[in-house]
C-alpha cells in the first residue's frame, strides 16, 4: 500500500534509534483491526506511516511496525468508525481515501497507555487524538435492546405482509347450485344472493340490451335469465304461496289436551262491494257501521264480538273493493266459518269469485246468504244455478254448500244463519289451550298520536295478559294495555279474542305471527333475527319502485326514461297501505315510472312536507290528519297535499299524474284522396296537376305523396289552385294544382293522401 516501502523502513528506522524515549510499542492482548494511523511529531518532523491490516495471529511486543495484508471487510452495522487520509496515494484514489471507513475496534482500557507516554511534556499528536475519538463499544445490554427492537418491528412488517396477503387471497364464496325466487331484486341484492360480482351481472344484460344500475329493481323473469347465464337453477313460487299472511294461518300451536277448551268460531264475511255486509252485521251487532262509512264502502278489516244463544262468535268484516285483494286473502284464512254474501239483484261479481277461490283454497266450509231479499226478488234458483260453474253446489242441488236467502233489514232467516254457522263450526272441533303463552295473528295496525303504534290481534291459542313480552316480526312490544271490542281495558284475553294492544315498538306489517315470549330480551332478540327478512309492504314497496321487466324494455324509449312519478303517502293503517301498493303495481310503467320514496301510516307531519319539497314529490294522505305545523310547513315550501278519503279516488288521481307526463298521441283522419295526372314547371317550380279521385282536399292539410306503395314525401299542401285561382278546397271529381316548395320530384301517376290527425287519448 506505499509507494515506497524502502523509504519507510529507511525511515522508521532512523526515527526508532533517534526517539528512544518516546517509542511505545502497540501491546495488544489480543488481534485488534485497526487502520492506516498516521503518527506525526512535533518535535522531529518525521512522519511514520503505519499500515496496518487485518491480522489474525499474534503480534510480538518487539516488532517495530505491523505489516498486515489484506483491508478487512466493512461492517456497516458498527458505528464505530477512523477518518484516515493517506497522502501518499494518487490523485486517482484521492476519492476512495477520503471515503469514511467503518470498523471494529475493541481496546481494553489498561491499554490506552500503549497510544501515548503520560510522562511526556510534548503535545498530543494527531494519532493520539484520533484514537480519543474512538467510541467504546456499546455494553450488551443495549445491543441486545436493539436486536429484541429490530425483531419486533420485522415481526410486525411480516404480520402486516401476511395479512394483505390473505385479504388478497380470500376468495368470495361460491355461487350456490339453486335459488329461490319470492320477490323482485335489486342488482346488489341479487349479486350476494348468487355471490356473482354485480359488474358481471350488469355487463351480461347490458349485451342483453339492458341497461341498468346497481340499485335498480329487476323482474323474476330478469333474475332468471342472469342465474341460468350463471349456471344456477331457479326455484320459482307461486305469489298466493309466498305471503306470510298466507303461512301464518298454519301457527304451530303447543296444545295440551288435558287444558284444551272448546273456543268461539271466527268468522269471516266476503263478497262483492255494496252487497250488503256491513249492513248484515249491524244487524246482528245492532250497530250502526254502515252509514258511518266514507263513501259507503269499508276500506279495512273489522272485527265484532256477537253473543247468540249464549255462545260467543267472532265476526270479521272484509273491504269488497278490488283494491282489497290481500285483505281478504287473509280474512279468509284466519277464518273458521265464513259467509259468501251475494245481493239478489246484482248477482254473482268479480270479487264474488275471488272469494270463492280464496276459501276453496284455504279448504274453509263456508255458507252463502243471499242478500236484499227485503226486494220481492225471485232470483235464488238463477244464483244457485250460477254458483255450480264455479264448483258451489248448494243442498237443494244435492251439494254441501248451505244457501239462504236474508234481508238484513226486516231480519229474515238471520238467526237461521247463525245456527247454521254454530252448527258448521261444532263439526269442526274448534279448541285452544289457554295455559300456554298467547299466540295470534295481526289484523290491523296504525300510528296513535296518543297511544303510539297499536295493533289489533287475534288471538288463536293461548291467553294474552298485561304486562307479556311479545315478539311480531320486526317488532317487539311490551304489551301496556289490552282494549276489548268495548273499548275497555281488560286484564288478559282468551283465545278467539280480538283485541288491540298498546306498547310495540313500531308498527307492524299486517298479517304478522304475534307470539307471545317469557322475557323482553328474547322478544328483542327474535325481533332482531326477524329483520333479516322484509315485511310484506317492504318487499311490495321494492317490488314497484324502479321496475325493470321483459315488458318494459320492449316499449320503453330514451325520451321516457326521466318521466318519472314520485309519491310519499301517509295512510290510517296497515292495512290500506298494503292495498295501495297493490293496486299501484297494476299500473302499466313502460312510459312512466312510479317511485314510491316513503308509504307509511300515521300524520302528514312537516318533516313529509319537508322530503317532498326536498324530492319533488307528490305528498298525499289517505284517511289521515295534519300534524300541527304542517299546514304552515306546506305554505312555506309551496308544497300541495292532497287528501284522499276513498281508495278508488286516491288511484285515480295518481293514474292522472302519470297520463300527464305522457307525450301527446295522435290517429290519422283519412280526408280525401288524389291523382297526380301531369307536372309542368312554372318560374323554376314544379307544378303537380291532380284529380281529386275521393272526397275532397285542403289547403294546408297533411298529406303523404306515394308512389308504387312507397312514401315519397310526407308534408303540408302550400299552395292549392283551380283555374289559376287559390282556393281553400277542391272536391271530389275536380281537377287542380299543388304546389309544395320542399317537394319538386312529382311524377304523374303519384297518389296523394290527405289526412289530419287528431289526438288519442292517453293511456298508460
Amino acid at each position: 500500500m506505499f509507494l515506497n516501502n524502502q523509504n519507510f523502513e529507511k525511515k522508521a528506522s532512523s526515527y526508532s534509534s533517534g526517539n528512544n524515549s518516546a517509542e511505545k510499542v502497540l501491546d495488544l492482548k489480543n488481534p485488534q483491526f485497526i487502520y492506516k494511523i498516521r503518527l506525526e511529531s512535533t518535535v522531529t518532523n518525521n512522519l511514520l506511516n503505519l499500515d496496518m491490516d487485518k491480522s489474525e495471529v499474534g503480534i510480538p511486543n518487539t516488532e517495530q511496525h505491523l505489516e498486515l495484508s489484506s483491508p478487512p471487510k466493512i461492517d456497516k452495522k458498527n458505528k464505530n468508525f477512523n477518518k484516515s487520509y493517506d497522502l501518499l496515494d494518487t490523485k486517482k484514489n484521492k476519492n476512495r481515501q477520503r471515503k469514511k471507513i467503518k470498523t471494529k475496534i475493541h481496546i481494553d482500557d489498561d491499554d490506552n497507555d500503549n497510544f501515548r507516554d503520560s510522562t511526556s511534556n510534548s503535545a498530543q499528536t494527531v494519532g493520539d487524538l484520533a484514537i480519543s475519538l474512538m467510541r467504546p463499544p456499546k455494553p450488551k445490554s443495549q445491543l441486545i435492546k436493539k436486536v429484541i427492537g429490530n425483531n419486533k418491528i420485522t415481526r410486525q412488517k411480516k404480520e402486516q405482509i401476511d395479512l394483505s396477503i390473505d385479504k388478497s387471497i380470500i376468495l368470495p364464496n361460491s355461487p350456490p347450485e339453486s335459488i329461490k325466487l319470492i320477490n323482485p331484486l335489486t342488482i346488489q341484492e341479487l349479486s350476494k344472493l348468487i355471490c356473482i360480482p354485480e359488474t358481471d351481472i350488469i355487463k351480461y344484460l347490458f349485451l342483453k340490451g339492458i341497461s341498468v344500475t346497481i340499485n335498480q329493481t329487476i323482474d323474476t323473469t330478469i333474475i332468471s335469465s342472469v342465474a341460468k347465464n350463471f349456471g344456477i337453477a331457479v326455484e320459482s313460487h307461486d305469489q298466493n304461496n309466498k305471503n306470510r299472511q298466507i303461512r301464518n294461518s298454519d301457527i304451530p300451536f303447543i296444545v295440551d289436551n288435558h287444558h284444551c277448551i272448546d273456543r268461539p268460531p271466527v268468522v269471516t264475511i266476503l263478497g262483492h262491494v255494496d252487497h250488503g255486509k256491513t249492513t248484515l252485521l249491524d244487524y246482528i251487532h245492532k250497530s250502526n257501521n254502515a252509514n258511518k262509512e266514507v263513501g259507503g264502502i269499508t276500506q279495512n278489516i273489522a272485527a265484532y264480538e256477537v253473543e247468540f244463544k249464549h255462545q260467543k262468535i267472532v265476526f270479521l268484516d272484509t273491504p269488497g273493493h278490488e283494491a282489497f285483494t290481500s285483505m281478504r286473502s287473509r280474512g279468509a284464512n284466519l277464518t273458521d266459518v265464513a259467509i259468501i254474501i251475494i245481493a239478489a239483484d246484482d248477482g254473482i261479481k268479480p270479487q264474488t269469485i275471488e272469494a270463492i277461490q280464496h276459501l276453496q283454497k284455504a279448504n274453509v266450509s263456508f255458507v252463502v246468504a243471499i242478500s236484499k231479499m227485503d226486494k220481492s226478488l225471485d232470483n235464488v234458483d238463477e244464483i244457485q244455478n250460477d254458483l255450480v260453474v264455479h264448483n258451489v253446489i248448494s243442498e237443494k242441488l244435492g251439494g254441501s254448500v248451505p244457501v239462504i236467502p236474508i234481508s238484513s233489514v226486516t231480519g229474515e232467516n238471520i238467526d237461521k244463519l247463525l245456527e247454521t254457522i254454530l252448527l258448521l263450526a261444532e263439526l269442526e272441533n274448534l279448541q285452544a289451550d289457554p295455559t300456554q303463552l298467547a299466540q295470534g295473528i295481526i289484523i290491523e295496525a296504525h300510528l296513535d298520536k296518543f297511544h303510539g303504534p297499536v295493533a289489533t290481534l287475534l288471538i288463536q291459542n293461548g291467553t294474552l295478559h298485561t304486562g307479556d313480552n311479545m315478539v311480531i316480526g320486526m317488532t317487539h312490544a311490551k304489551i301496556r294495555a289490552i282494549i276489548n271490542n268495548a273499548k275497555q281495558k281488560i286484564n288478559l284475553a282468551e283465545p278467539s279474542s280480538v283485541v288491540e294492544i298498546w306498547g310495540l315498538s313500531s308498527v307492524p306489517a299486517t298479517g304478522e305471527v304475534a307470539l307471545a315470549v317469557s322475557n323482553d330480551k328474547e322478544a328483542k332478540l327474535k325481533a332482531i333475527e326477524n329483520e333479516s327478512t322484509n315485511s310484506i309492504i317492504v318487499q311490495k314497496q321494492k317490488a314497484l319502485n324502479s321496475r325493470i321487466t321483459l315488458d318494459t324494455l320492449s316499449t320503453i324509449n330514451s325520451k321516457d326514461e326521466n318521466k318519472q312519478v314520485s309519491l310519499i303517502i301517509k295512510t290510517d293503517n296497515q292495512g290500506s297501505t298494503e292495498a295501495i301498493l297493490d293496486s299501484l303495481s297494476q299500473f302499466p310503467q313502460s312510459k312512466v315510472q312510479l317511485n314510491v320514496l316513503s308509504i307509511l301510516p300515521g300524520e302528514i307531519t312537516a318533516t313529509d312536507v319537508e322530503l317532498a319539497s326536498t324530492t319533488n314529490s307528490s305528498l298525499i294522505g289517505f284517511n289521515t290528519n295534519f300534524a300541527p305545523g304542517t299546514r304552515q310547513a306546506a305554505a312555506k315550501l309551496n308544497v300541495i297535499i292532497e287528501n284522499y278519503q276513498i281508495i278508488y279516488g286516491l288511484i285515480e288521481g295518481i293514474r292522472e299524474k302519470m297520463e300527464t307526463l305522457l307525450d301527446p298521441e295522435y290517429s290519422e283522419v283519412p280526408v280525401g284522396e288524389a291523382e297526380v295526372g301531369t307536372v309542368f314547371s312554372l318560374a323554376n317550380r314544379k307544378i303537380a296537376g291532380c284529380r281529386v279521385t275521393n272526397n275532397k282536399l285542403l289547403k294546408n292539410s297533411l298529406i303523404k305523396v306515394l308512389r308504387e306503395d312507397t312514401i315519397v314525401y310526407q308534408g303540408t299542401i302550400e299552395s292549392l289552385k283551380r283555374v289559376r285561382e287559390d282556393v281553400q278546397e277542391v272536391q271530389a271529381g275536380n281537377e287542380c294544382g299543388i304546389f309544395i316548395a320542399e317537394f319538386q320530384l312529382w311524377q304523374p301517376g303519384d297518389k296523394i293522401q290527405s289526412f289530419d290527425l287528431v289526438p288519442k287519448n292517453r293511456s298508460l
